[in-house]
């Protein structure tokens, strides 16, 4: 099932789309199979553990932030990456 992943600036450096289709029935599917096309994803999205999101992201899955990579993800569903703002 393709899921669409729309990224931030910070992505688009690494990946050079602003938003692509990738397979997966989980989170943690999604980002696997990204990172086989583009080397070092996963590593900017997963914190150490490889289970939970890396500080200073936001990831939403339909406009409901996940903080951990082991979350089913709907057929059809949109997904956001972006850095999280702060500031006054």
């Amino acid at each position: 099932m393709k899921t669409k992943i729309s990224f931030s600036s910070t992505f688009f450096e690494l990946t050079k789309a602003w938003s692509l289709e990738v397979d997966g029935a989980t989170l943690r599917e999604v980002i696997d199979n990204l990172s086989k096309r583009y080397p070092g994803v996963k590593k900017a999205i997963c914190a150490d553990n490889e289970s939970e999101i890396r500080r200073g992201l936001i990831v939403s899955i339909d406009n409901e932030i996940v903080r951990t990579i082991d979350v089913p993800v709907p057929e059809g569903a949109n997904i956001d990456i972006d850095r999280a703002t702060s500031g006054g």
